[in-house]
């Protein structure tokens, strides 16, 4: 009893600290203030809550072969960044889809009975403080789209539009080149921090139970192992 009351209490104070988001999306709804209807998608930009490395990843919609249709260069895009919204200057920080030096492998899936491999690709988009707030930025050459501007008449964005295919903890975005072929461009986000540890199964920035719930079930364990100590004279 005394093992198995100690090893919950940890369990609870561990997860507490693997429940804290890395990041949270701040989204603004569409309310057809610019002709795209109502709540059919979302201006969005990134808030982080801890130091955290940021990647974009190619979007995987099959499993079965190698031809993966949606992926960042065959979805045309040739560049991508971000803006810092705080940022009075509006600077553009923005980053060539073929500069290999920001593109690194993420992971992968094996297909036709495990003779053949698909690996995804990640590429870097920056290294922020806690409290940093993002916008995501895309360009096919002709239509660049930022997560957070609206455009007049457009249909631009939309966050956790859809499950990947490989892994659904994994957030997916979307931006809508607009101008150009009217297509959306999916990508995944993954987000590494030192402060808040995560892996590639933890939904990275999603919504997760409150510390303080996991606060309230540590605090009932211990009155538990309390109470069953005075009832059975148990040592702890």
């Amino acid at each position: 009893m005394k093992k198995l009351l100690l090893s919950l209490i940890l369990f609870s104070f561990a997860f507490i600290v693997s429940a804290a988001q890395v990041y949270e999306p701040i989204q603004t709804w569409y309310t057809n203030e610019q002709n795209q209807g109502k709540g059919l998608g979302s201006y969005y930009y990134l808030k982080f809550n801890a130091d955290t490395k940021l990647y974009l990843l190619d979007y995987v919609n099959n499993i079965y072969s190698d031809w993966q249709n949606e992926t960042l260069k065959k979805m045309g895009i040739t560049d991508y960044g971000y803006y810092d919204i705080n940022d009075p200057t509006h600077t553009l920080h923005s980053f060539s889809i073929d500069d290999a030096k920001n593109v690194t492998s993420f992971d992968g899936f094996d297909f036709n009975g495990g003779t053949d491999h698909y690996d995804r690709k990640a590429y870097y988009l920056g290294d922020f403080k806690k409290g940093a707030e993002i916008e995501i930025y895309l360009t096919d050459g002709t239509t660049s789209v930022s997560s957070n501007t609206p455009v007049n008449g457009a249909y631009t964005s939309r966050y956790m539009a859809r499950p990947d295919k490989i892994n659904a903890d994994i957030p997916v975005a979307q931006l809508f080149m607009y101008n150009s072929t009217g297509y959306e461009v999916n990508f995944g986000l993954y987000a590494i921090s030192d402060t808040i540890p995560i892996t590639e199964t933890t939904a990275m920035g999603s919504p997760l139970p409150t510390p303080s719930t996991t606060i309230l079930i540590a605090c009932g364990l211990i009155s538990l192992a309390y109470l069953y100590k005075r009832k059975k004279g148990a040592v702890l």
